[in-house]
């Protein structure tokens, strides 16, 4: 934010160090004197926020001036600002960005203080390397601020194709879009899997089972040679058992049953379990009524043949 104009004009950035509030409810002004006014631009209920101020003169980067105030906002949408006292001169802080992690209260102190253990934060889904500066043992001699640096955790996603070609499991680091390739089985539709995965990895590990519906076929009977079947065709679900077969008949034949070929192949009962995963048919298969007749004798005198 710039404030003022001509050669005092100054850059002022502000931090929320606690609490709920956002650096968007509030607005500054400065009057030209050295005065920066305050004010609270939201109605909305808002508990206890500290935030963090720092001046710089536009035209040098470093800081000429922090201080700390806090603001809050009753349900009435009334506000407060308590300005915290400025330090000494030899009192200086060290504040930590946590960048998304739990908070950690800034530490305060005279040059040369103890800094004192400072707990590591904790971040959903993600490991603490540490700090992208040297956290001082003491208090040194000018303000300093630390930002937490992250690594997102890496998790295992295990699938279990059930019945369908296998996958390999998966490693996706926290937030990482999940993307899982479908399996596919014989005679079975993949309609997706169990749980449905979400969007982006979240901080645990997944498991999914595949699930899967049977396809619906069509079976084909020809009589070959026989009489119309009862029924010319039928509705089967792969992997499951034929059920009940049609019936023909041809003069001077016994039906022997239904095969998957017209010749060879295999014959076919009711209890059968398909195994065909596309639309096929069985053909009828017959053996003469009679018998395999035999020639037996020839009489030549009065033409006559003999046969059993």
């Amino acid at each position: 934010t710039n404030i003022g104009t001509g050669t005092h004009n100054f850059e002022f950035s502000t931090r929320v160090l606690s609490g709920p509030g956002s650096v968007d409810d509030l607005a500054y002004s400065y009057d030209g004197n050295g005065v920066i006014r305050i004010s609270v631009n939201s109605a909305d209920e808002t508990a206890n926020t500290r935030v963090k101020f720092d001046v710089r003169d536009r035209f040098n980067p470093e800081i000429i001036g922090s201080g700390y105030f806090n603001y809050e906002i009753d349900n009435s949408g009334n506000h407060s600002i308590v300005i915290e006292e400025p330090p000494p001169l030899d009192y200086y802080t060290i504040s930590f960005n946590t960048n998304g992690g739990t908070p950690i209260p800034p530490i305060g102190g005279y040059v040369g203080d103890s800094v004192g253990t400072v707990e590591n934060p904790t971040k959903i889904g993600y490991n603490f390397l540490g700090w992208d500066n040297t956290l001082p043992l003491t208090i040194q001699d000018h303000d300093m601020e630390l930002n937490a640096i992250w690594e997102p955790i890496l998790y295992t996603i295990t699938l279990n194709s059930n019945g369908g070609t296998p996958i390999n499991s998966m490693s996706l680091r926290y937030n990482e879009q999940v993307s899982i390739p479908n399996p596919t089985r014989t005679g079975y539709s993949f309609v997706g899997w169990n749980p449905e995965p979400p969007e982006r990895m979240p901080a645990e590990n997944l498991s999914f089972v595949a699930q899967w519906t049977q396809n619906e076929l069509t079976i084909s009977f020809n009589a070959n040679e026989g009489t119309g079947p009862s029924f010319t065709s039928k509705k089967v679900f792969y992997d499951s058992q034929y059920g009940t077969l049609p019936t023909t008949s041809r003069n001077g034949f016994n039906f022997d049953g239904w095969y998957t070929s017209i010749s060879g192949g295999t014959k076919v009962i009711e209890s059968d379990i398909v195994s065909n995963p596309d639309n096929h048919t069985l053909y009828a298969r017959w053996v003469p009524s009679h018998g395999q007749l035999q020639w037996l004798s020839i009489d030549p005198t009065n033409n006559r043949s003999t046969f059993v």
